[in-house]
């Protein structure tokens, strides 16, 4: 449902889950932030990733890599250095799918500088190479 753009379907499938006795899970959640991110509802991708972060559910890089993608693609910048810092502070290893958004992100910002820092230091840091599509 969240694929075909019906996000508050499936909000409402997901209410209804808890009180059968089904337990969302991490996919459920990361379902649903990308169907928010796709969308731009940037502010509601974000409730669903607190509510995943408070259950201890936000464990792969792919849902902050999401997050990160939906900001980039829907300007809102203004919430990409919290997904950043919760990627630090949660101790997520970025991937280079991740770095690929941030030279993205820093480019569309008009911050080469910074895009050229990600690029050699990320790496670096957590340890693995850039590939080709970086």
């Amino acid at each position: 449902q969240v694929r075909q753009g019906l996000v508050a379907e499936a909000l409402q499938l997901l209410s209804g889950m808890e009180p059968d006795g089904v337990v969302p899970d991490a996919i459920t959640y990361s379902t649903l932030v990308k169907g928010f991110a796709m969308r731009g509802d940037l502010d509601d991708a974000f409730e669903v990733f607190q509510k995943m972060r408070r259950q201890g559910l936000a464990k792969e890089s792919i849902v902050y890599n999401t997050l990160l993608d939906g900001c980039t693609r829907h300007n809102r910048m203004d919430l990409v250095d919290s997904v950043i810092e919760y990627i630090d502070r949660d101790k997520i290893e970025p991937s280079n799918f991740t770095l690929g958004i941030l030279v993205k992100m820093y480019g569309k910002r008009r911050q080469l500088d910074k895009a050229f820092e990600v690029f050699e230091q990320m790496p670096t840091r957590v340890g693995f190479e850039p590939n080709a599509q970086v």
